[in-house]
């Protein structure tokens, strides 16, 4: 998974959208999703904000953190960031990256099923959402619920998929 990790690394960091970006909402990996912490050293030392998520009940915010020793086992004991960093408030120039356990080519993707994702986006569509995936995990087609938030894009190993969701 190291190697997979390294070459969506290396699409992120030539992907127009990641240079032009300001602020970074970024996830620790978990499991077996996309490593992260290259990307938030890059992403640092480029001048980026760079923003995890935290949950609380049923909704989740972004915080800002400068190193990841500020990130704590969390929910579901994933790394979180305290509540004391700076909350993330403006979208422009923003880019999210999302993780996954399936998508499909039209934007649809699993997760953990907790949907706080999608709750957090519901009023942020502008947010630019790019799912990190293995190309293994790419589903023919996966049913989505009137509360799901379709990715703009998908990067995987092997390539960056602009999603059509017109």
């Amino acid at each position: 998974m190291k190697e997979y990790s390294g070459c969506i690394e290396k699409l992120l960091f030539n992907f127009d959208l990641y240079i032009c970006c300001d602020n970074l909402l970024l996830y620790s990996d978990y499991r077996n999703e996309v490593m992260t912490s290259a990307i938030f050293e890059h992403a640092c030392r480029v001048g980026k904000a760079v923003f995890y998520p935290k949950v609380k009940d049923d909704m989740m915010d972004f915080y800002k953190v400068n190193s990841l020793e500020e990130l704590k086992p969390g929910s579901f004991g994933i790394l979180e960031p305290l509540e004391t960093g700076q909350l993330f408030g403006n979208s422009s120039k923003c880019l999210m990256l999302l993780p996954l356990s399936a998508f499909d080519r039209k934007g649809a993707r699993i997760g953990y099923g907790g949907g706080y994702y999608d709750r957090y986006l519901e009023d942020r569509r502008d947010i630019i959402k790019v799912g990190l995936a293995y190309s293994f995990q790419e589903e023919d087609s996966i049913p989505l619920e009137n509360t799901d938030i379709r990715l703009d894009y998908i990067i995987t190993e092997k390539e960056i998929i602009e999603v059509d969701n017109d």
